[in-house]
């Protein structure tokens, strides 16, 4: 995973080295969630997903994202029954269409590689990719902050087992509607 953060890192520094001139991009989403069954079993989930990018124009912008996320499921009497972890980087491209001064749209293109382990007594380590479309719109709170506010996408998950003779497991999900993200994104 080490190797993986570093060559994301070198590449986000050469392609930015070499751009036309323009700005940077930072944004990032963090969520916290918990959650309790009919049997009272708890489960905490906290997510950041933060990524960086080149502002090639005002409508295209590259770069690289990232996801990380940790959970812990207890049961009523406390007992640790799972916790995971997950670590995911990849390219990101942005399509901006500035519709007035205080409002835009953006669709975003992500492609993360990733890893994560499970278990509570025997860890298991699955290998991910996750390919994304999401649709945002972004509100502008002052000339290099904005929020922005996204309501689903579109999304295909590939994951793989560690293990000699695992399948792949595939996952396509249609989430326009089931869920939102509030992030926050600065312009240097």
């Amino acid at each position: 995973m080490k190797k993986i953060f570093t060559i994301a890192i070198v590449t986000l520094i050469a392609g930015t080295s070499f751009a036309q001139k323009g700005s940077i991009l930072v944004y990032g989403n963090a969520s916290l969630s918990s959650s309790k069954d009919a049997a009272k079993n708890k489960t905490s989930v906290s997510q950041l997903m933060p990524g960086i990018g080149y502002q090639f124009d005002k409508n295209w912008t590259a770069g690289l994202a990232f996801d990380l996320m940790s959970s812990k499921s207890k049961t009523d009497a406390g007992t640790e029954y799972a916790k995971s972890s997950n670590f995911a980087v990849g390219p990101f491209v942005r399509y901006t269409k500035t519709l007035s001064s205080t409002f835009s749209v953006f669709g975003q293109f992500d492609a993360m590689f990733g890893s994560a382990k499970s278990g509570v007594t025997v860890e298991t380590k699955t290998n991910t990719l996750n390919l994304g479309i999401t649709p945002a719109v972004s509100v502008s709170v002052s000339k290099k902050m904005a929020m922005n506010f996204s309501f689903g996408g579109l999304n295909y998950a590939t994951s793989k087992v560690d293990a000699s003779g695992a399948n792949t497991e595939t996952d396509l999900n249609l989430t326009f509607g089931k869920t939102m993200n509030i992030g926050v994104q600065w312009t240097f």
